[in-house]
This record gives structure tokens, sequence and C-alpha cells, in this order.
């Protein structure tokens, strides 16, 4: 019989969407209701279409972190195969904006295998040429202005203007989907690699998250709800031109409502759109005679407004006043944790016995050699690591300890040599593929998934080894090897300095498996005694379990009794290697920290 887990409180609870899902279907239904027949309800119609866009532009920017500038490609895209497919065979525009959603995904699995090896602003800035480049071809091949064709006697499909309540009945019924899609991508497993992915894609990547997999179908699911939207703006707007569906203004837009509303959040697009575009409209109708680009005017004084005032858009604002309100009232919050208490019964760390020479090699490093430039950074590293072993790589600063670790993990290629891990050659290996290998590793500042839970943190990474229900219960163990259970649900951005080094453990932990390879970059470094008695405890234990530790310090003193050997790299290449004790006795290594007058 299963004992029961603790239950893990989602970044997204699901009563908190269904409620933000609720009020915007009932809030737009009643808008439309009240609108009837009146021009106030092509008003409605565009608020409704943009915060529909603008939710699907939110996907991949505002939960994925890939902020792009080019989405009008995939708008456009849907808006053309509506009218074009209509205008030649007189399919509905209800129908027919299905082939641009099918456009949209294959142009956006394209175009991410082109752009998303780049990052932040490059992936940005070359994304935002697409539209222009589909604008160019659209205007080449003579579509420069297509009339959407209507019957005003044909059915609901065809979205005649007679009856203008049904186009913004779709409109709201497509942003509600956008939005249920965005719950269900975000409580699934996809939701905590791409919010891991946002946080952090290096420390994602070495968690085992394919991170451009994941980046590539973010993209597309984004871009095929943005064609939905834009097949739909085609009957609104009446006719297509490359300058409207395609332009800049079209591309910024979603930009411009997610962020005022709240980028990353579920309601925070379709408040920015709700607000800005009546806001837009009304103006425009009133003054737009005498100052035609007043459009324009407002969307950036509305921008200028929340990079000022509240940059992290309205919804987060109210959201987080109320939380306060609700704390005041209520009184307390989370206590930290005391490791210096809850650490008291660990026992002190004893030499350990090194593996037998018959041990299997677990990591054979072979002719490493690393040049940038002019500057050999790493020259002819050979070491041989066996199963069970706990080998420490030391060295004074500069002597190549992290660029090493870089080429085990993946994060660098050699420039020749090879790297075996467990048989298998992962020398060309990207960091996803290795850490699913069994090798899970911390970085020498600490890099966790700072919007995420601690248990979620850790989650992430054993989600990538296997199924949910024993991804869960390897995420609480190794939560608790380093003493952080009663943290679990704690947010890693609010954890201390020592609890973020454990927290980092764990989940390299959960990334190696059972019997995997650790490697640990400084992992000491600033720690209290309790805290490094804690990290200490947990891999002795899990060097017990049949696991090896693969760390890096920069002094010998502080992992002299717990290694089983030493490697000391200088400028670049082993000088010495062998038990703490002769190491400490090693000429060549005091000469290479202390200097030649030091040296007896």
């Amino acid at each position: 019989m299963k004992s029961a887990l603790p239950k893990i409180t989602p970044a997204m609870p699901l009563r908190s969407a269904v409620i933000q899902l609720g009020t915007i279907a009932v809030g737009g239904a009643i808008a439309i209701v009240w609108a009837g027949d009146s021009p106030t309800q092509e008003i409605i119609t565009l608020a409704l279409l943009y915060a529909g866009f603008a939710s699907a532009w939110n996907i991949v920017a505002g939960y994925a972190g890939q902020f792009t500038f080019g989405h009008a490609a995939f708008f456009g895209l849907g808006s053309y195969a509506a009218t074009i497919l209509t205008e030649a065979y007189g399919i509905a525009p209800l129908y027919g904006l299905w082939l641009g959603v099918v456009l949209a995904a294959i142009a956006a699995a394209v175009i991410g295998s082109i752009t998303l090896q780049l990052r932040g602003l490059y992936f940005g800035l070359v994304t935002s040429v697409f539209p222009i480049v589909f604008s160019v071809v659209a205007t080449y091949i003579g579509l420069q202005e297509v009339p959407v064709p209507f019957n005003p006697d044909a059915g609901f499909a065809f979205f005649s203007p007679r009856a203008p309540w049904v186009l913004s009945s779709f409109a709201l019924g497509s942003t509600v989907m956008i939005g249920v899609v965005a719950v269900l991508l975000m409580r699934s497993r996809f939701g905590l690699y791409i919010s891991a992915l946002r946080a952090d894609q290096d420390a994602a990547e070495a968690s085992g998250v394919r991170t451009t997999e994941v980046k590539i179908t973010a993209l597309v699911v984004s871009a095929a709800l943005s064609a939905v939207i834009g097949g739909l703006y085609a009957s609104a707007a009446l006719v297509v031109t490359p300058a409207d569906v395609f332009g800049v203004q079209m591309s910024v837009k979603p930009v411009l409502f997610s962020v005022f509303g709240g980028i990353g959040t579920l309601l925070g697009p379709v408040v920015g759109a709700v607000i800005l575009v009546p806001l837009s409209e009304t103006l425009t109708a009133s003054f737009g005679s005498t100052l035609p680009s007043l459009s324009g005017l407002v969307y950036g004084a509305a921008l200028l407004l929340v990079i000022t005032i509240f940059p992290a858009g309205l919804v987060p604002v109210v959201r987080d006043a109320t939380l306060a309100l609700w704390t005041r009232r209520g009184g307390g919050g989370a206590t930290p944790s005391t490791p210096a208490a809850e650490d008291a019964n660990e026992e002190p760390v004893e030499a350990s016995s090194a593996p037998p020479a018959s041990a299997p090699v677990i990591l054979d490093i072979k002719g490493i050699f690393k040049a940038f430039g002019g500057t050999r950074v790493l020259v002819d590293v050979n070491i041989q690591m066996r199963e069970g072993e706990i080998l420490g790589v030391i060295g004074p600063n500069g002597a190549g300890k992290t660029t090493l670790f870089n080429v085990i993990n993946g994060f660098l290629r050699p420039d020749a040599g090879a790297v075996v891990l467990l048989g298998r050659d992962i020398t060309q290996a990207k960091p996803s593929a290795i850490a699913r290998a069994g090798l899970g590793r911390t970085f020498q500042t600490a890099r966790l998934f700072t919007g995420m839970s601690a248990i979620e943190n850790v989650l992430a990474a054993a989600l990538t080894r296997g199924s949910k229900d024993a991804a869960l219960a390897a995420a609480w163990r190794a939560l608790a090897e380093v003493h952080l259970t009663d943290r679990a649900q704690i947010s890693a951005g609010a954890l201390t300095t020592g609890e973020l080094r454990r927290l980092e453990l764990a989940r390299a932990m959960a990334t190696a498996g059972e019997g995997g390879l650790l490697m640990l970059d400084e992992f000491l470094g600033g720690l209290t005694h309790a805290d490094s008695a804690v990290l200490l405890a947990a891999l002795r234990r899990w060097r017990a379990r049949g696991g090896s530790v693969l760390a890096i310090e920069h002094t010998m003193r502080a992992m002299a009794g717990f290694v089983d050997r030493f490697v000391v790299l200088n400028f670049g290449e082993v000088i010495a290697e062998g038990p703490p004790e002769e190491i400490w006795r090693n000429r060549a290594v005091v000469t290479a920290y202390l200097g030649e007058k030091w040296v007896a």
C-alpha cells in the first residue's frame, strides 16, 4: 500500500483559474448583451479579440519567458487564410480560419527551430523580422487589399454584420478557450518545464529539461491560438491588408496589453485589452479627425504609465495589495526554518572509504583540451572516477575547475578529447541529455527557479526521469534528505542562503536519480556550520546508496575529511592526484597555492 504524499499547491490553483475564467466569460457576456446591435458592439468585439491575442502571446512570452515582437506573423496568417478561402471557395470564415491555424503552427515550428537558439533581446529582435517578410510576400503576390466577402443571409459561420453579437460571442469564446489552454498547460508537467525555463534556462537544461523543445512547443501553441484570433479579426475589419495584420502595431499590441495588465498572469492580458482598446477607440472616434495618431498616443501613454508606476502590471499590483491587506488582518506568515536546531542530531562526517579498484568507472575524462582565443584553459586533462567515489577537484583561482565542469556537463564543447559517462560518450551531448543520463549538478552561485516553490523546483527535475507518481515521491525524498520538507510550499525566492544551497542539492539529487553522479561547484562556500553539516550528511547517505560525487572547491581544508581522492588543477593542467594526506605534502600543490618560497 502506497503511503500518501503531501499535496502540492500548484502555481495556478484550479479554483483561482476557474474564478478568473468565469469572470471573463460572465463579464464578456454581459457586455455583449448590453451592447446589442449598437456600434459599441464593434468596440467590444475588438477588445475581446485583442484580449485573446494578448493571452495567446502571453503563453510564450509571459509563461515561457521568450519575449517576441513577431506575433503579427501568425495573426496575419490566420486573417489571410480565412479571407482567401471565403473569397475563392465560399468557405465560411469560421471554418477557413483553421487553415491559418495549421499554417501558423508550421511557420512557428520553422521559425522556432531557427531563432530559439538565441536568447533575450536577440531573440525578440529576430522575431520582429518575420511579419515584415510575410508582408512583403503578401504584397508581391498581389494581396495588398483583400475584402472579406460576406452573405448577409448566410448562417452564423459568416459572421453577418446584421448580427454583430455573433462575432463578439465567438471572440469571447476564443478568449476563454485560450485561457483554458493556458491553465491546462501551466497545471501540467509542461507548465513546470516552462516555468523553470523562464526562471533560468541553464539551470533548467542542467536539470534535464529539453529547453529547446519546450520553447518550440510553447511558440507553436501560442502561434496557433493567435491565428484563431487573426481569422476572427478579418471578419471584424472587413478587409485584410499587409500593413494592418502584419504591421508593427499588430506585433506591439499584445505586448502592450499584457505588460499593462500583468505579463505572466492569466487575467493580465485580458484586463489590459479591455481597458485600453475601448479607451483608444472611443477617443479616436471623438477626436480622431483632428488627432489622427491619437490611438498611438493612448498606447504610448499607457506603456509609460505602467513602466513608471506599476512595472509588474495592473493585476499583480491589485493582487499584492489584496494579499497584503489579508495578511495584516490574519496576522503572521511563514516562519523560516532553523537549520542549527533541526540539524543538531546530524552525525559528524567521518573519513570516507574509497571504492575498490575493481569498481566500474562511472566517469572517464580523456585528454580534454579547451582554449578561449589564445588562452589555454584546459590542457590534456585525464581523470577517471569510479562508481561510489567522492572525488574533489581543487586548485587556485583560474585553474580551470568550473570550465572543466561545464565541459563535462555539456555547456561547453572541448576542442579535443572526450567525456564518457556510464560507458556513453557524452562529449557532444546537450546538458539536458547528460542530466537524463544520470548527472545532476549545482552551480557556483545557487541558481534556483525563484518563481516556483521548493517542491516544484525539485519536481521539475524529477519529472524528467519518470512518471508523475515516481517523480513526486523522488522529489519529497530529496527534500527530506536536506531537511526542507517543512519549507516545501515556500517560494524559492523566500528561502535563506543556506536553504537555497540545500534546495539546489535536492534538485541535483532528483536530476541524477539513485546511483547517479552529482557535480558540486564550490557548494560549501558561505554556509554556516549547520547548513554544511546537512549537505555533507546528505552526500554521505547518497554515497551509501551507490551514488558518486565530483566536487569543486577552492581550498583543500573544506573537503579534506570528506573526499576519497583529490585531483589538483593549475593553469588547466592536472599537477597532482591522490588521497588527501598525500596532496597536503605534494610540493607542486603547495607551490601552486602559496608560491615557491613556501616550499621547504
